[in-house]
């Protein structure tokens, strides 16, 4: 604009075009156009040059041969940016086709180029995104990863995908990673429970977004959280939080990090095999652990000492029991002396004297007990294998 401002001069005094375009490297042409402009404000050179470059950019863009302001045909596509940026993430919606019906609104729009060119420079500062300052110890995100890792079942050969859980504090970009069995809501509180006891502390809230296994109904203000996330929340004394629906710059750092999960995690074990669900996820660990020591790019230190010397001081204190979610059904014991777990499909084994007698299974993601009346007849590990059989031998008859 200091420039612009050095040509009026030169035109002020009587400069020709030809010397001013040497002199500025601009072409006669573009001078012509200024003094063409300056004429049609009817004011004069010293006027023009006592008003701030910014003044005289502004004076110099408005005064096209177009009259913008005059015909009303920008304000009146202007009017229509909001609901052109809504229609274009609806499928098929091309930038083409919101020409095409508004140029048959309006006669004197504009033509295709300069449309999608206001459009796009209005698309660009809808999109402005602010920046978030977190506090050490205030927030932990969480969120699914948007693709699945996978390992053999050793007994039967199956290729097993596995979900992934990925947990992240902003403030120290400290994440945690885990694979876990599937998707269900005890396993997601069971998997943020183990990383609350690794970092030693609690965070006062926890962000997600709507997924069914946290929010029982989305709401932008008050979103209602299921039961089991109640109870976990209170038990720790953390206050839930939830993004608000299709926004996911609510919770960027765990959609960033989510990214990291693929190129830290899932691309440095892609060519390993794994024949369980804990081997899996000792290889997790092993990667997060490099991942979190890998130095910054741009500032000291590396996310693990980051946590360490300013997240992990600002977290509130654990209580001294962890929350256990356990289930409790009734099953028949089978003549084959096992009992059939139903949500996985997985048999677990008793002593042979109780076949046909109704007993109680109480189980949680580690433990499956089994009772028959007030007494303990049986204690297994958990599996999820469907159609599998976990039997004590001592369970058996002799024959057997």
């Amino acid at each position: 604009m200091s420039k612009l401002k050095s040509i009026i001069s030169k035109l002020s005094k009587g400069s020709s075009n030809k010397s001013i375009s040497k002199q500025f490297g601009i072409s006669r042409n573009t001078v012509l156009s200024y003094k063409k402009k300056i004429e049609e404000l009817n004011m004069e050179y010293n006027e023009l040059l006592a008003l701030s470059d910014e003044e005289i950019f502004n004076l110099l863009q408005s005064t096209n041969g177009d009259k913008i302001e005059e015909n009303g045909r920008y304000q009146n596509l202007l009017d229509q940016m909001d609901f052109f940026r809504e229609e274009l993430k609806r499928p098929g919606v091309t930038r083409l086709l919101l020409w095409e019906e508004y140029k048959r609104k309006q006669d004197n729009g504009y033509q295709y180029s300069q449309f999608c060119e206001h459009l796009q420079k209005y698309l660009a500062n809808s999109e402005i995104s602010m920046r978030f300052d977190h506090q050490y110890g205030d927030i932990l995100q969480v969120d699914f990863a948007g693709k699945e890792l996978e390992y053999i079942d050793f007994a039967t050969g199956e290729v097993v995908k596995v979900p992934v859980l990925v947990c992240v504090l902003p403030a120290s970009v400290y994440p945690y990673i885990e694979a876990l069995p599937n998707a269900k809501q005890e396993f997601v509180f069971a998997a943020l429970t183990k990383f609350i006891r690794q970092i030693k502390g609690i965070p006062k809230r926890i962000l997600s977004d709507n997924m069914k296994q946290y929010v029982q109904k989305a709401s932008r203000y008050e979103p209602t959280f299921n039961t089991l996330a109640d109870e976990w929340a209170a038990h720790y004394g953390v206050h839930l939080t939830a993004a608000r629906v299709r926004k996911p710059k609510d919770k960027a750092t765990v959609e960033n990090s989510v990214y990291r999960t693929y190129t830290q995690i899932f691309a440095p074990l892609r060519n390993q095999t794994f024949y369980s669900l804990e081997e899996l996820n000792i290889a997790i660990r092993k990667q997060t652990e490099l991942f979190c020591n890998k130095p910054f790019q741009k500032r000291k230190g590396c996310r693990m000492s980051e946590f360490l010397t300013h997240e992990q001081p600002a977290l509130s204190p654990l209580p001294s029991t962890d929350y256990l979610y356990k289930h409790c059904v009734k099953a028949k014991v089978q003549k084959n002396y096992h009992v059939c777990l139903g949500e996985d499909y997985h048999f677990y084994s008793v002593p042979f004297q109780y076949v046909g007698k109704e007993v109680k299974v109480i189980y949680d993601i580690n433990e499956v007990s089994i009772y028959s009346g007030c007494k303990q007849i049986a204690v297994h590990v958990r599996s999820f294998r469907n159609n599998g059989y976990s039997t004590f031998k001592e369970h058996m008859p002799e024959r057997h």
